[in-house]
């Protein structure tokens, strides 16, 4: 898809998702738009000048990397690990590992404006663990 017209629908948020990156006509007016979340290709590419005048005009402008990151790795609490995750909008199922050929589902975390924090309650005694984030994007 090149082309996406979505005026006059009253949106006040607006998420691109990650296969969205061709787009080069996007079209929303008449609509009320308070945030806008999309690929940083996108945004410093197609639409920097729609996305300068848009945080000019007090809109919140988000963005986020096609490929999934984990980073800023830190100890919140005693007891706690926490990491960024940073990519496409989407519910990703986080697991751990202290070996590598087992995994273990850690939880889920909601991804909605780019990049979202997990905190790992149950890393207590661990000198060392591996953590990595798995989604299905919808079709």
């Amino acid at each position: 898809m090149n082309t996406l017209y979505i005026d006059d629908n009253h949106l006040t948020t607006m998420t691109l998702r990650a296969g969205l990156t061709n787009l080069v006509t996007f079209s929303f007016s008449g609509n009320p738009i308070s945030t806008l979340v999309l690929p940083d290709l996108l945004a410093v590419n197609s639409f920097a000048g729609v996305v300068s005048y848009l945080r000019s005009s007090g809109v919140s402008v988000y963005t986020y990397p096609l490929n999934v990151s984990l980073s800023s790795p830190q100890r919140i609490p005693p007891g706690v690990f926490g990491f960024s995750l940073a990519g496409p909008s989407a519910v990703y199922t986080i697991f751990s590992s202290t070996n590598l050929p087992i995994w273990n589902e850690r939880g889920t975390l909601t991804n909605i404006r780019g990049e979202a924090v997990f905190s790992d309650v149950g890393s207590t005694n661990t000198p060392q663990k591996f953590y990595r984030a798995l989604t299905r994007f919808p079709h």
